[in-house]
């Protein structure tokens, strides 16, 4: 869809220089190439009132579609400015939406609004890169059911060529009925198709990644590329639970995170991750190895590592070169009190609902100080009036 609005509109310009130019100026303009003169235009005919009226619509369509491809392109530039007022570290991954369904079923009318083409994402994806070098960018093409094979080597192809470090995201094995469908349409599971098709490395995020056959968690793990887990998502939908124990047994990597926003603390996501499995197992201690025996402190550095490789950041420890984003936990949160080491992470992953972090620093930069942002209260009130916005939508 946006590849189509670009190609109309530069259909457009082009139709409306060349009315402009056909039209008898003060100089004659191209009319007078064409034998018009006096109070006739192009080819003899007197149609200065109907160049008049071409030279309005167009004028108008071209009005229009640069502002819906304006609004389009400050969608990402609205996430941008609202990152740095924030002072959220960013990695951003234009989406990748085409049809409904595995085989190329089109898209629904609701989902027309967010689709688009190999070609106008990665055009994103480059002219954002230019625009604000200081963000990291990749890409994220939705799923094997929104995205055909081809758009997918297409457009994993030509973002290698912009950046072959850019990370990867896609959605894969979250339901059940995803994983039928794509047997049904290739005769292979999602994990599977993928691992398949696609060299899958540290760069990729497999996200959900639910529903795995034994041989799929080990060449998952294998792969060395994230399985981006979202628990209080993957809960709230029913999707099942992720095969946690095998794939750490295996040195498998994992991030945390959110695909719905029901939820966006990252604490409850790790302790709901531990204790869904403890469910489904009736056994405590699911995380914990031998090498590391404390099930909170497995899940939090495996969190840091993955989440850091997902995103494309050198981040994730206190060492040279990485980046600086550090939290501050406050010493007299009661839960945390006598807490060190790796029972302190085990306190803080499993300890209570209170949130213990007092300071964050994001690059270097203090961001929240003792509890407070600095424009939290300019924050808040925009963000009320935006779900106001909704509410009445």
């Amino acid at each position: 869809m946006i590849g189509f609005l670009w190609f109309v509109y530069i259909v457009v310009c082009f139709l409306l220089m060349l009315i402009i130019l056909i039209q008898r100026g003060e100089t004659g303009g191209l009319s007078s190439a064409f034998g018009g003169g006096g109070g006739e235009t192009a080819f003899g005919v007197k149609a200065d009132l109907t160049w008049k009226k071409a030279t309005a619509w167009f004028a108008g369509i071209f009005m229009l579609l640069a502002l819906i491809l304006g609004g389009i392109m400050s969608n990402e530039g609205g996430s941008l400015a609202a990152a740095a007022g924030a002072g959220i570290g960013l990695t951003l991954l234009p989406v990748l939406y085409m049809t409904s369904d595995f085989g190329g079923k089109p898209p629904t009318p609701g989902q027309r609004r967010f689709l688009g083409t190999p070609d106008a994402i990665v055009a994103m994806i480059d002219a954002l890169r230019t625009a604000h070098p200081e963000v990291r960018l990749g890409l994220a093409p939705h799923s094997l059911r929104a995205v055909p094979p081809d758009a997918l080597a297409d457009a994993v192809r030509a973002v290698d060529a912009i950046d072959p470090t850019a990370p990867i995201h896609i959605h894969a094995a979250e339901q059940e009925k995803e994983v039928a469908d794509c047997v049904a349409w290739s005769g292979r599971r999602p994990v599977e198709w993928l691992l398949d098709a696609h060299r899958l490395s540290p760069r990729w995020c497999v996200v959900h990644a639910t529903h795995l056959t034994a041989s799929e968690t080990d060449a998952l793990a294998a792969s060395r590329a994230t399985a981006g887990l979202c628990p209080t998502t993957e809960a709230n939908l029913g999707d099942g639970l992720f095969p946690l124990a095998r794939y750490l047994e295996r040195g498998g990597r994992l991030g945390i995170g959110t695909d719905s926003n029901v939820s966006v603390a990252a604490i409850e996501e790790l302790r709901w991750l531990e204790y869904g499995q403890r469910l489904a197992a009736r056994r405590r201690n699911i995380a914990a190895t031998a090498s590391s025996p404390s099930p909170g402190a497995t899940l939090y550095r495996a969190a840091i590592a993955g989440g850091a490789a997902a995103s494309g950041q050198r981040a994730g420890g206190l060492a040279p070169g990485e980046r600086a984003d550090l939290v501050v936990l406050d010493p007299d949160a009661p839960f945390l009190a006598g807490r060190t080491g790796d029972t302190l992470l085990d306190a803080l992953v499993f300890g209570g609902d209170a949130q213990p972090i007092r300071d964050v620093y994001v690059g270097g930069r203090p961001v929240v100080a003792d509890r407070r942002h600095p424009d939290e209260t300019v924050i808040f009130d925009r963000f009320r009036r935006a779900i106001a916005r909704l509410g009445g939508a």
